[in-house]
């Protein structure tokens, strides 16, 4: 696939791994959509998407939410034009996210719900309401490529 005149859209894309697809594609052409929770994060991955030559949009995203899912969608079509390429990155272990403390929580049943509801939240849910969000724009251009990336937390 050539990358130039394209827009890739990366859930978790101020740090590992999403980072890195988003300076590959600037590389090759892309214009990048960089989302995140950690404003921080985000912020030092623009500068590095910028520093080399690539246009980017840093949108803080909580991939938890639908509204803001959404509406990220729409700022990338109206920046770039199109969403060509949407990438979820954006996961983690529930337990070590959440900080969970295995000497107070050491078992499955004592780890507390909510705990949980933010793995299923943002593994299963996130990417669910990126592909919804996408789907729509890419149906319109009659294109697009959806990639989702787990860990080896998924096994």
């Amino acid at each position: 696939m050539e990358f130039a005149n394209r827009c890739a859209m990366i859930t978790g894309g101020g740090s590992g791994m999403g980072l890195l697809s988003g300076e590959e594609l600037a590389k090759q052409g892309a214009s990048v959509a960089l989302l995140d929770v950690n404003e921080d994060a985000l912020a030092r991955a623009e500068e590095k998407i910028k520093a080399l030559g690539g246009k980017v949009l840093a949108l803080k995203v909580d991939i938890r939410k639908y509204d803001q899912v959404e509406a990220a969608a729409n700022k990338i079509v109206e920046t770039f034009g199109s969403i060509d390429v949407m990438a979820n990155f954006a996961g983690g272990t529930a337990v070590r996210m959440c900080n969970v403390d295995r000497a107070q929580y050491p078992e499955f049943p004592d780890v507390p719900i909510d705990v949980y509801d933010w793995g299923i939240d943002v593994n299963l849910k996130g990417p669910f309401y990126f592909a919804h969000a996408v789907l729509k724009q890419m149906r319109e251009q009659k294109s697009g490529l959806i990639i989702n990336i787990g860990s080896i937390t998924g096994m």
